[in-house]
C-alpha cells in the first residue's frame, strides 16, 4: 500500500515539475516582453478593481448555500463565509482540493458543527457545482469551436442528484451495506455522513442550496463579463465570456499547481487566441483575470486568519476541543 502511495506521489511530483518547466520555458522563449508591457493599461487595472464587487457577491451567495446545507433553521452564515474564504485562500497555496477540509475543521472549531455535518455539506456543494457546471458546459460549448460532449457529465451529476433524492427512503438498505465495512470508525463516519445527507434532503436544504449555488455561479460569470467589458472597452460579447468561463473553470479543476496557476492562464490564452488576440495581449488578460479572481479571496482569507488568530497547530486543537452541535 505504501509503495503504491509513494509511486502516486512521485508521478504527481513529476507532473507538477513538468508544468513548472513548461511555464518557465514559455516565459523565457515565448513572450515578447515589450509587447506585453504595452498591454498593461489603466483600463486593465480598473477592470480588476471593478470586478471585485461581483466576486464579493458571489462569495456571499456561496456562504448562504453552505450555511443552508448545514442548518436551515439557524444557518451559520458568517462562519460559513469565513470557512469559504479560508478554504479558497488555502487553495492558493495547496494544489488539488485538499483545502476543502478547511471548511469542516473551521466550522467545528468556531460554531461546533460536527465533522460529519461539515463533510456532508461540502459534499453537497461539490455535487451541486458539478451539476451546474456540467449543464452550463453542455449548453455553452455545444456548437462552439470546442468539440465537447457534456452528456456524460450531465448523466453523472443527474445520477448523483437522483441517488441523493431517494437516499432517505433507501437508508435502511444503506445501513445494512455499511455494516459490512470491517473498520468500525470508518463505517461509523460514513453512516453519520449519509445520515446528515439524508436529513438535508428531508429538510429540503438541498434545493435551497442549489438555488443559491446557481445565483452564485451567475455572479461569477458576471465577474468575467465586467472584467472583459471594462478591459476591452465594451468590445467583448457575453457569448465569449461564457465560453471563457466554462473552459477556464474546467482547466482550474486540473490538480497541477496551487490556485490553478498555469492551466488557468493557458486555457484563457487558448480561447483568446482563437478569437484573434495576440499571444502577449491574451497572456496579460489571462494573468490579470486570474489575479482579479484571487485578489478578494486572498485579502479576506488573510483578514480571517489575523482576526481569528489562527495557526495550523491550534486549528486542529480547537476542532477537537469544541463539542459538536450536530
Amino acid at each position: 500500500m505504501n509503495k503504491v502511495n509513494k509511486k502516486n506521489i512521485n508521478y504527481y511530483s513529476v507532473f507538477r515539475l513538468l508544468i513548472i518547466i513548461l511555464i518557465a520555458f514559455f516565459a523565457i522563449f515565448g513572450v515578447d516582453y515589450g509587447a506585453l508591457i504595452d498591454h498593461l493599461t489603466a483600463r486593465l487595472l480598473a477592470a480588476m478593481v471593478l470586478s471585485q464587487v461581483v466576486v464579493l457577491l458571489s462569495l456571499t451567495l456561496l456562504s448562504f448555500r453552505l450555511s443552508l446545507f448545514i442548518d436551515k433553521k439557524n444557518p451559520p452564515v458568517i462562519a460559513s463565509f469565513k470557512a469559504i474564504v479560508l478554504a479558497m485562500g488555502f487553495n492558493l497555496i495547496i494544489p488539488g482540493r485538499m483545502s476543502e477540509f478547511v471548511k469542516p475543521l473551521f466550522l467545528k472549531s468556531k460554531v461546533g458543527i460536527s465533522m460529519e455535518g461539515g463533510l456532508s455539506s461540502v459534499f453537497l456543494e461539490r455535487v451541486t457545482d458539478m451539476f451546474i457546471i456540467s449543464l452550463l458546459s453542455s449548453v455553452v460549448l455545444s456548437g462552439s469551436f470546442v468539440d465537447f460532449d457534456g452528456r456524460i457529465m450531465i448523466c453523472a451529476a443527474s445520477v448523483c442528484f437522483l441517488l441523493l433524492h431517494f437516499l432517505p427512503k433507501g437508508m435502511p438498505w444503506v445501513e445494512k451495506g455499511v455494516a459490512f465495512i470491517p473498520f468500525k470508525r470508518l463505517s461509523s463516519l460514513i453512516l453519520n455522513i449519509l445520515e446528515h445527507l439524508s436529513q438535508a434532503i428531508i429538510d429540503k436544504r438541498l434545493y435551497g442550496g442549489f438555488a443559491c449555488g446557481c445565483l452564485a455561479w451567475c455572479f461569477t460569470v458576471s465577474s468575467f463579463f465586467v472584467f472583459f467589458f471594462v478591459a476591452e472597452n465594451g468590445q467583448f460579447s457575453i457569448d465569449k465570456c461564457l465560453i471563457l468561463f466554462v473552459i477556464s473553470t474546467i482547466a482550474y479543476a486540473v490538480p497541477a499547481l496551487p490556485g490553478g496557476v498555469g492551466t488557468y492562464e493557458a486555457s484563457i490564452v487558448f480561447v483568446l487566441q482563437h478569437y484573434g488576440y495576440s499571444m502577449e495581449h491574451s497572456l496579460v488578460l489571462a494573468a490579470a483575470l486570474h489575479l482579479s479572481q484571487m485578489l478578494m479571496v486572498g485579502l479576506l482569507a488573510g483578514v480571517v486568519v489575523v482576526r481569528e488568530d489562527l495557526t495550523l497547530g491550534d486549528f486542529f486543537g480547537r476542532a477537537k476541543a469544541v463539542p459538536s452541535r450536530g
